[in-house]
């Protein structure tokens, strides 16, 4: 039960649920600032206690994490990996969607200024990604996001379920598994350094914590094996997904050939999508920067698709993934925001195919081209460059090049 001096009385809305009708009732409601704690029930519903951001109550994925008998719990992943259960509901599809749709009509003044928090929150990530080498303080991220210190840190954690400081520092040891999984015979001193941290003591102390190992006891390999079943029982859980497989090193079966290029500074604009391995949610964010640009003449660029996150490395529930459109320059709103890439050279393999070629394509360049290229990756995140417009084909064929950022090996 949720503790409220202002206990309201219940409220009943009438709905549909399946072909019975059924009644969702909202027992305790209590605003905290921009967040709302809601307990419900129904004939057919009863929700834990919860509280969220409003924001985040738009765009809660409602993923069913088990059955216990006739239940289906449904839960969101917080931003230290543990799982928040949202719902449960008794065999009903329609149910617990509606439920927080009722419960979003709530304070629908707060909408434009969520969107607002979005924007700021997606400058914050783009200042962290960009300065992740060099110190990064509460007061600089916040002048970057336009908010006060005290303001930013609730305003973050509501969005992204950790603290600035807590996101730095998993950022940073991602980022120091990936150039030990990519770079091996850099030295764990200079990968400690690269990634911000202080000294060599400060990055194994933080790797530990995190990881329970020290990192120079830790098996990369085997944690990367762990991580690509998870990713491709994501990927096979989808509806007409090909089934995903590694290609071992050494192995070219597709006859991959790989073009350097060297690419100038360019600016995007982009629409961030977390969690993006849930069904759907990428196609869908394209298809609203594709009504974003054609409104603007601007559909007929060059359309890219990035990770920030290797999803080998980085649990699912973490990565981000970006649509973007390259243009000569956008004022940031709402969801669309702006990021500014700086000269790079990239390996590029163009592909005709499905999103199983895309991957051996991607294990082709990392495990079997890069180690003998003399280069290393540089550190920005894997391109998708379509050509055309994004999923032309649908989901099923794409027609894209993939671009993978590197620098010579020192």
């Amino acid at each position: 039960m949720i503790p409220d001096s202002r206990q309201r009385q219940p409220r009943d809305v009438p709905m549909q649920c399946g072909n019975q009708p059924a009644n969702i009732r909202v027992i305790h409601r209590r605003h905290i600032a921009s967040r709302v704690a809601f307990l419900v029930e129904s004939d057919s519903f009863t929700s834990k206690p919860f509280v969220q951001p409003l924001r985040s109550l738009a765009r809660i994925p409602l993923a069913p994490v088990d059955t216990r008998g006739p239940y289906q719990y449904f839960w969101r992943t917080l931003g230290n990996g543990q799982r928040q259960e949202i719902a449960c509901r008794i065999r009903c599809s329609r149910t617990a969607e509606a439920a927080c749709q009722i419960l979003r009509t709530y304070r629908k003044d707060e909408s434009a200024v969520s969107v607002d928090y979005l924007e700021r929150v997606n400058r914050a990530i783009d200042h962290v990604v960009s300065n992740l080498a060099h110190p990064l303080t509460l007061e600089a991220v916040s002048k970057a996001a336009g908010f006060s210190p005290f303001h930013f840190h609730r305003v973050f954690k509501a969005f992204l379920g950790e603290t600035l400081n807590q996101f730095v520092k998993r950022l940073r040891l991602e980022r120091a598994l990936f150039l030990m999984s990519h770079a091996p015979r850099r030295s764990l001193t200079d990968v400690a350094l690269d990634c911000g941290f202080s000294s060599s003591s400060d990055f194994s102390r933080s790797f530990k914590q995190l990881y329970g190992l020290p990192p120079s006891g830790f098996h990369i390999e085997t944690f990367r094996n762990r991580r690509r079943e998870e990713f491709e029982r994501a990927l096979a859980s989808q509806n007409g997904s090909p089934r995903i497989t590694t290609l071992p090193a050494g192995q070219n079966p597709d006859g991959f050939e790989v073009k350097l290029r060297n690419l100038p500074a360019r600016r995007v604009a982009y629409i961030r999508v977390l969690e993006p391995y849930r069904e759907g949610v990428a196609q869908a964010a394209c298809e609203r920067l594709l009504a974003w640009a054609i409104e603007r003449g601007l559909a007929d660029g060059q359309w890219l698709g990035y990770m920030w996150d290797e999803p080998e490395i980085v649990a699912l529930a973490d990565c981000r993934y970006d649509v973007a459109l390259v243009v000569d320059d956008i004022d940031p709103q709402g969801e669309i925001g702006r990021f500014d890439f700086p000269p790079m050279r990239v390996a590029e393999v163009v592909l005709s195919g499905d999103i199983a070629l895309e991957a051996r394509a991607i294990d082709w360049l990392y495990k079997t081209w890069l180690p003998r290229s003399g280069y290393v990756p540089d550190n920005q995140p894997a391109f998708e460059a379509w050509i055309g417009r994004p999923f032309a084909h649908g989901n099923e064929h794409f027609e894209i090049a993939c671009q993978l950022p590197v620098k010579p090996s020192l």
